[in-house]
């Protein structure tokens, strides 16, 4: 995983050409328009990393976060099952930020701790439903799923809180 050690503060970007963000490479390649693509073009080749004038993706998602160790990537799979679309293998990504962040308060027990000083109420036990995902269940949270239905909601298009801390 890339930080902010081993990442340039600026990149160079042209009109045909975007640098790889990666510091100490002096690597060009092509510049991405509209969409991002996954494309041999578009890719460093000593870093392996996809660039684009904004960002860059890892070849995996796995690259991107800090949690990876079985018992996650089961989790990870499973999750995959119910959630909608995943960038998590990018650079900015708000799900890999949710991922580290989140799953290693709860692995190491301290989520209901700062989420008990946060609201200034002792919460207990707390599990996370992680994009609609309850690993307690092991399918999409029931309270969820109705929530949806009430909102009158299609599933394909329903709304996907990244995490939820239920009792």
């Amino acid at each position: 995983m890339h930080d902010a050690r081993t990442l340039k503060p600026h990149i160079l970007v042209d009109v045909t050409q975007v640098e790889c963000p990666v510091k100490g490479c002096s690597r060009k390649v092509a510049r991405q328009r509209e969409h991002f693509q996954i494309a041999p073009q578009f890719q460093c080749p000593e870093h392996h990393i996809y660039i684009s004038p904004s960002t860059f993706e890892y070849p995996t998602e796995l690259e991107n976060l800090l949690w990876k160790d079985a018992q996650d990537i089961s989790l990870l799979q499973s999750i995959k099952g119910s959630k909608r679309e995943s960038r998590m293998a990018r650079d900015n990504s708000e799900d890999a930020l949710s991922w580290n962040v989140f799953r290693y308060l709860e692995k190491e027990g301290h989520l209901s701790a700062i989420l008990s000083c946060i609201i200034g109420k002792d919460l207990g036990a707390l599990q996370l439903v992680y994009w609609s995902y309850s690993p307690v269940l092991e399918r999409v949270w029931p309270e969820l799923t109705a929530a949806r239905q009430e909102f009158g909601e299609q599933l394909q298009r329903s709304s996907e809180p990244d995490l939820i801390a239920c009792q």
